[in-house]
């Protein structure tokens, strides 16, 4: 049912070439930040960024917190 409902990559790929839409990064397990070491946040951001740009074949300059709530982030993120 979810391989239904998630867009795969050429369906992302479609949506991006507007230039209203803005694809960012978060993390490639879905992690909160706040959960995270230093290091392991940012070998999370790291690969996803890489992931997006190499299926989007150009840069990603944006990342976002994978969760809205207060508890996802804390001072470090901020």
């Amino acid at each position: 049912m979810n391989r239904e409902l998630i867009m795969d990559w050429y369906e992302i790929c479609q949506l991006a070439a507007d230039s209203l839409v803005l694809i960012g990064a978060h993390t490639t397990g879905h992690y909160a930040f706040s959960k995270l070491d230093t290091v392991a946040t940012r070998r999370q951001i790291a690969v996803n960024v890489a992931r997006i740009e190499a299926e989007l074949n150009r840069p990603c300059h944006n990342c976002s917190f994978p969760y809205g709530d207060e508890l996802a982030c804390g001072p470090r993120e901020r």
